[in-house]
């Protein structure tokens, strides 16, 4: 994983979005009760003029704040967020 320190394999479940400026995902599902000790998605940073959006984010557990490590200089907005059982 570029500019990840030791240890932060373990930590990363899902996604990490780092240095993307204009992009677009449609949809990104994250299936996480597998690995409940894991962070299912980092917002790194990226140019706050060039935002990143993801119009659709998906959960397989309920959300709450710590499932998101992101980062002060993130330019990464998630227009919907919704959680369903994985099934």
């Amino acid at each position: 994983m570029q500019d990840s320190t030791k240890g932060e394999e373990r930590e990363l479940s899902g996604l990490w979005i780092n240095r993307c400026n204009d992009c677009v995902f449609e949809e990104v599902t994250i299936i996480t009760k597998n690995s409940p000790h894991g962070i299912p998605l980092k917002l790194d940073e990226g140019k706050a003029n060039h935002p990143t959006f993801i119009n659709k984010l998906i959960f397989d557990t309920p959300y709450k704040d710590p499932m998101v490590l992101d980062n002060v200089l993130t330019n990464v907005l998630v227009k919907r967020l919704e959680t369903t059982d994985g099934n």
